[in-house]
């Protein structure tokens, strides 16, 4: 359950400040996102080839309507 009385901005509001965002979202999953391109990177930087295509598919809408995640643009 959140406490709204314990946010000074919205609960729904991105704020920044200097090099800090904060609000709802903010760090959810892109931990994790930049945990598997910096893999990819690393392994490219080290000659990697894949033996066949590799999609990554990333999307950013799945809170609000989830519409346009996996379309391709």
């Amino acid at each position: 359950m959140m406490v709204r009385s314990l946010f000074s901005t919205g609960t729904h509001l991105n704020t920044s400040a200097g090099t800090w965002i904060w609000g709802r979202g903010a760090c959810d999953d892109k931990a994790e996102l930049i945990e598997r391109l910096v893999t990819v990177e690393t392994l490219l930087k080290h000659g990697f080839s894949p033996a066949r295509t590799i999609v990554l598919a990333f999307g950013f809408d799945e809170e609000a309507t989830g519409r346009e995640v996996g379309r391709a643009s």
